[in-house]
């Protein structure tokens, strides 16, 4: 197994306690406290103060709750000032190691954004595709609302924070959400307590290869950081935005879209497909289009 075999569904920036048990490359066992950078249904990759070799096989486990599981470094993705950045593979995939319900990829094709959203009910947690109303009410009013299949009401859905200090859903919430979420059509997530109507334009758009929005995104490019802008518009196949920064024609980025600074976001392998130079405004203006996976 690769590390593109670890992105065969979506990845989350999220930060997690975890512990790791097991040997390092020099066959020393060790127990070590240590934190995820990100997480996805098939593995993580999480930041360790020891070298590791491929292949190892070690236990990563949730302090706090009962859960654990069998993991495979596949390899050293970097480094950062607190250790080694590595990716793992889960063994066994059917653990649902972060109590998160993630949905199958192909279900994503016609959503014009993604979020990681927790039920503020049962704080069962999903990642959401969002289709064009959702996203403009998402927009509007930086939650949903939604029917949740672990508590069985209809709730007010949020944002996850981006650094987890412990784990306080019910062991049991994210396999309920799963199987909640195969009969929860994308069309549930229209109304809020106390919403902003989507405009009446936007409903007439549905079907329209665009919408606008001013929704905030993240652009991320090896080596260059990230920068966060707004969108021109959204699709579900890219969208638009403007920078002062210069970005090539076919480069590779990854895009949050949404984004939100100190939340858990979702980056999506996407390629710069469209640039041009808006020299009134000393800007250029980008499409982005997806890349299917």
């Amino acid at each position: 197994m690769t590390l593109e075999r670890l992105r065969r569904s979506d990845r989350i920036s999220i930060s997690i306690p975890v512990e790791i048990f097991g040997a390092d490359f020099t066959g020393e066992h060790f127990v070590e406290h240590c934190k995820t950078v990100v997480v996805s249904r098939h593995g993580a990759t999480v930041i360790v103060s020891r070298k590791l070799a491929a292949d190892l096989e070690l236990i990563l486990k949730r302090p706090g709750t009962k859960k654990e599981a069998l993991v495979r470094v596949i390899g050293q993705i970097g480094g950062q000032h607190e250790g080694y950045v590595y990716g793992l593979a889960l063994m066994d995939q059917t653990v649902n190691l972060w109590n998160i319900y993630f949905p199958d990829l192909v279900d994503s094709q016609s959503a014009v954004g993604r979020a990681l959203l927790e039920c503020s009910h049962c704080k069962n947690r999903e990642v959401v595709y969002m289709n064009e109303v959702e996203a403009e009410v998402f927009e509007a009013n930086l939650c949903l609302q939604r029917n949740c299949g672990s508590c069985g009401n209809s709730s007010v859905w949020k944002s996850v924070p981006g650094e987890l200090v412990e784990d306080s859903m019910p062991p049991h919430s994210a396999e309920q959400g799963a199987s909640h979420a195969a009969g929860q059509g994308a069309e549930s997530a229209t109304e809020l307590a106390h919403p902003a109507e989507p405009p009446a334009s936007v409903v007439s758009r549905r079907k329209d290869l665009r919408i606008k929005s001013n929704m905030p995104a993240c652009i991320r490019q090896p080596g260059f950081g990230e920068e966060v802008v707004s969108c021109d518009d959204i699709s579900r196949g890219g969208l638009a935005f403007r920078s002062a920064k210069r970005y090539f024609l076919g480069s590779r980025i990854e895009v949050a879209n949404p984004y939100a600074v100190g939340a858990a976001n979702i980056f999506i392998p996407a390629r710069i497909v469209f640039t041009q130079e808006l020299p009134k405004e000393g800007l250029y203006k980008y499409g982005v289009s997806y890349l299917k996976k």
